[in-house]
């Protein structure tokens, strides 16, 4: 695998090929995440993950990348859809929505305080800088693998 020398980089030099999916980890067992760009870059950011061990661990790969999509959610009271956008009380995705297949995503929140906490649905959880530094980095059909 190739490596870079740091001696070799230069100010505001573009490291990432932007159309060249990447491989992300993402390690669900202490709410913060290594997250690894093809063994190149690590980060760490803090996340919120599902309840009841709800997030998909496995292999996955991103489907969709979408800024500000809408959500749609079950009223349980009418049982009618429900259709949020960014901006709209309730609407839980924050800035970005990365698709790994199966209603599951690595997405943003509006609710900062539920990073770090086990009660979403199975998504994967970052505040809205980390997801949009992530977002940048996975393309369609980058790799994702979630492990516990």
């Amino acid at each position: 695998m190739y490596r870079h020398k740091p001696s070799l980089i230069k100010f505001a030099q573009r490291l990432k090929d932007h159309n060249c999916p990447s491989v992300a980890v993402v390690d669900i067992s202490d709410s913060a995440p290594l997250i690894q760009f093809h063994g190149l870059y690590d980060t760490r950011s803090r996340i919120g993950i599902g309840r009841d061990k709800r997030s998909p661990i496995g292999k996955h790969q991103v489907k969709s990348r979408l800024v500000k999509p809408q959500y749609t959610r079950l009223d349980p009271r009418t049982l009618k859809n429900v259709v949020l956008n960014s901006g709209d009380p309730g609407y839980p995705l924050g800035t970005h929505w990365i698709d790994i297949g199966n209603s599951f995503g690595i997405h943003g929140t509006n609710d900062p305080d539920s990073i770090g906490k086990s009660q979403s649905h199975g998504c994967i959880r970052m505040h809205n800088s980390d997801i949009a530094w992530v977002f940048d980095f996975l393309v369609i059909g980058s790799e994702v693998i979630i492990q516990e």
